[in-house]
């Protein structure tokens, strides 16, 4: 029997690689907090948060997507999305597609 390993607080289990892809999002993110915060134009994802940016209607993410192109902080999005790709929703005027898992041709469900 193995003995399992207890979490000792404080002590950090990632790689160095780990670390830094942790600190570079945080970077990335920070700074398009900033340029939102900053921005004296007007950001269409928080001026209209129910635009679309998370909708599943495929025609409402296209409008969502074609507001991004004039957005004042596209570009710092498009360099955290970049960085960090989200999981859903639109992005720097792309739409960010969750992972499909599929079964291998041929692989029969049990059941």
């Amino acid at each position: 029997m193995t003995k399992r390993r207890e979490h000792q607080p404080g002590v950090d289990r990632l790689t160095e690689a780990q670390r830094e892809a942790r600190e570079g999002r945080r970077e990335a993110h920070g700074a398009l907090l900033a340029a939102v915060e900053t921005s004296t134009l007007a950001v269409p994802c928080v001026e209209d948060p129910e635009g679309g940016w998370t909708s599943s209607d495929p025609r409402a993410q296209a409008i969502a997507a074609d507001r991004c192109w004039d957005c004042p902080v596209l570009a710092h999005c498009a360099a955290y999305v970049d960085f960090w790709p989200e999981s859903g929703g639109v992005w720097a005027g792309r739409l960010m597609v969750p992972p499909v898992f599929r079964r291998p041709r041929g692989v029969v469900p049990p059941g």
